[in-house]
Protein backbone atom coordinates (compact mmCIF):
# COMPACT_ATOMS: atom_id res chain seq x y z
CA UNK A 1 0.00 0.00 0.00
CA UNK A 2 2.99 2.62 0.95
CA UNK A 3 4.56 1.96 -2.27
CA UNK A 4 1.20 2.73 -4.14
CA UNK A 5 0.75 5.98 -2.29
CA UNK A 6 4.45 6.70 -3.15
CA UNK A 7 3.91 5.85 -7.26
CA UNK A 8 0.58 8.56 -6.68
CA UNK A 9 2.76 10.83 -5.63
CA UNK A 10 5.37 10.83 -7.92
CA UNK A 11 2.47 10.60 -10.69
CA UNK A 12 1.10 14.24 -8.94
CA UNK A 13 4.47 15.79 -9.22
CA UNK A 14 4.45 15.47 -12.88
CA UNK A 15 1.66 18.66 -12.87
CA UNK A 16 -2.12 19.45 -12.33
CA UNK A 17 -3.65 18.03 -14.69
CA UNK A 18 -2.07 14.46 -13.08
CA UNK A 19 -3.04 15.63 -10.04
CA UNK A 20 -6.45 16.28 -10.74
CA UNK A 21 -6.56 12.59 -13.04
CA UNK A 22 -5.44 11.19 -9.53
CA UNK A 23 -7.68 12.97 -7.70
CA UNK A 24 -10.78 11.91 -9.76
CA UNK A 25 -9.60 8.73 -9.64
CA UNK A 26 -9.01 7.81 -5.75
CA UNK A 27 -11.83 10.22 -4.56
CA UNK A 28 -14.09 6.93 -4.76
CA UNK A 29 -11.96 5.05 -3.06
CA UNK A 30 -11.62 8.13 0.43
CA UNK A 31 -13.09 5.66 2.75
CA UNK A 32 -10.38 3.28 2.36
CA UNK A 33 -7.70 5.72 2.17
CA UNK A 34 -9.08 7.15 5.66
CA UNK A 35 -9.36 3.71 7.23
CA UNK A 36 -5.52 3.20 6.09
CA UNK A 37 -4.69 6.91 7.96
CA UNK A 38 -5.97 5.21 11.48
CA UNK A 39 -3.23 4.11 13.78
CA UNK A 40 -4.27 3.21 17.10
CA UNK A 41 -7.16 4.87 19.63
CA UNK A 42 -4.28 6.52 21.56
CA UNK A 43 -1.58 6.63 18.69
CA UNK A 44 1.38 7.48 21.38
CA UNK A 45 4.88 7.50 19.99
CA UNK A 46 5.20 4.08 21.49
CA UNK A 47 2.38 2.12 20.01
CA UNK A 48 3.54 4.28 16.67
CA UNK A 49 6.67 2.37 16.75
CA UNK A 50 4.79 -1.07 17.68
CA UNK A 51 3.24 -0.59 14.65
CA UNK A 52 5.85 0.93 11.83
CA UNK A 53 3.61 -0.24 8.83
CA UNK A 54 0.49 1.39 9.80
CA UNK A 55 2.81 4.44 10.70
CA UNK A 56 4.49 4.32 7.16
CA UNK A 57 0.95 4.21 4.99
CA UNK A 58 -0.37 7.27 7.00
CA UNK A 59 2.86 9.48 6.31
CA UNK A 60 2.45 8.00 2.74
CA UNK A 61 -0.82 8.82 2.61
CA UNK A 62 -0.25 12.56 3.87
CA UNK A 63 2.16 13.12 1.56
CA UNK A 64 0.12 12.29 -0.83
CA UNK A 65 -2.45 15.04 -0.20
CA UNK A 66 0.39 17.51 0.55
CA UNK A 67 1.73 17.10 -2.86
CA UNK A 68 -1.97 17.89 -4.41
CA UNK A 69 -2.18 21.02 -2.32
CA UNK A 70 1.58 22.00 -3.23
CA UNK A 71 0.30 22.25 -7.10
CA UNK A 72 -1.86 24.90 -6.08
CA UNK A 73 -4.43 24.32 -8.06
CA UNK A 74 -7.37 26.12 -6.46
CA UNK A 75 -10.44 23.54 -7.38
CA UNK A 76 -8.36 20.62 -6.52
CA UNK A 77 -7.88 22.08 -3.40
CA UNK A 78 -11.04 23.11 -2.64
CA UNK A 79 -12.05 19.74 -3.45
CA UNK A 80 -9.48 18.12 -1.24
CA UNK A 81 -10.44 20.10 1.65
CA UNK A 82 -13.81 19.70 0.63
CA UNK A 83 -13.38 15.94 1.66
CA UNK A 84 -15.08 14.93 4.87
CA UNK A 85 -13.22 13.51 7.26
CA UNK A 86 -9.95 13.71 5.62
CA UNK A 87 -8.38 16.88 7.56
CA UNK A 88 -9.95 15.38 10.42
CA UNK A 89 -8.18 12.19 10.05
CA UNK A 90 -4.66 13.61 8.85
CA UNK A 91 -4.88 15.44 11.90
CA UNK A 92 -6.57 12.89 14.55
CA UNK A 93 -2.59 11.30 15.21
CA UNK A 94 -0.99 14.25 14.13
CA UNK A 95 1.32 14.04 17.71
CA UNK A 96 2.54 10.78 16.88
CA UNK A 97 3.79 11.40 13.38
CA UNK A 98 7.08 11.69 12.17
CA UNK A 99 8.00 15.47 12.18
CA UNK A 100 9.28 15.71 8.70
CA UNK A 101 5.76 14.55 8.16
CA UNK A 102 3.71 17.18 10.31
CA UNK A 103 6.34 19.73 8.63
CA UNK A 104 5.44 18.69 5.47
CA UNK A 105 1.75 19.06 6.15
CA UNK A 106 1.24 22.13 7.99
CA UNK A 107 3.84 23.71 5.29
CA UNK A 108 1.27 22.50 3.03
CA UNK A 109 -1.38 24.31 4.84
CA UNK A 110 0.02 27.15 5.14
CA UNK A 111 1.83 28.21 2.16
CA UNK A 112 -0.62 26.79 -0.30
CA UNK A 113 -3.94 27.48 1.52
CA UNK A 114 -3.78 30.59 4.25
CA UNK A 115 -1.63 32.22 1.81
CA UNK A 116 -3.56 31.77 -1.08
CA UNK A 117 -5.86 34.77 -1.57
CA UNK A 118 -8.04 32.72 -3.95
CA UNK A 119 -9.02 30.34 -1.24
CA UNK A 120 -12.29 31.06 0.50
CA UNK A 121 -12.66 31.54 3.89
CA UNK A 122 -15.00 28.42 3.96
CA UNK A 123 -12.30 26.14 2.80
CA UNK A 124 -10.08 27.23 5.98
CA UNK A 125 -12.73 27.24 8.47
CA UNK A 126 -12.91 23.18 7.25
CA UNK A 127 -9.54 22.88 7.94
CA UNK A 128 -9.27 24.65 11.37
CA UNK A 129 -12.17 22.95 13.13
CA UNK A 130 -12.77 22.59 16.62
CA UNK A 131 -10.93 19.22 16.60
CA UNK A 132 -8.42 20.16 14.24
CA UNK A 133 -7.26 22.94 16.38
CA UNK A 134 -7.43 20.45 19.67
CA UNK A 135 -5.43 18.56 17.83
CA UNK A 136 -2.67 21.17 16.85
CA UNK A 137 -2.48 22.46 20.41
CA UNK A 138 -1.44 18.64 21.25
CA UNK A 139 1.52 19.18 19.69
CA UNK A 140 2.20 22.69 21.36
CA UNK A 141 2.03 20.54 24.67
CA UNK A 142 4.83 18.01 23.81
CA UNK A 143 8.16 18.29 25.66
CA UNK A 144 9.77 22.06 24.76
CA UNK A 145 12.15 21.82 21.63
CA UNK A 146 10.32 18.86 19.57
CA UNK A 147 10.50 19.98 15.84
CA UNK A 148 6.76 19.26 15.97
CA UNK A 149 6.36 22.77 18.20
CA UNK A 150 8.13 24.68 16.53
CA UNK A 151 6.65 24.35 13.35
CA UNK A 152 2.68 24.48 14.60
CA UNK A 153 4.12 28.20 16.10
CA UNK A 154 5.88 29.15 13.31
Amino acid sequence: FTECMRLLRSICSIGIIQCRDCWKKTNPQMKHLLKMMETSKTSSRQEAAEKPHKREARGAVISWIVKMLQVGDVELMQAIIGTSGLFTSMFAHVEGDEPAVVRELLGAVDERVLSNRDMGFSAVAQIFTANNLEQLACLLSQKPGDEEQEMVRK
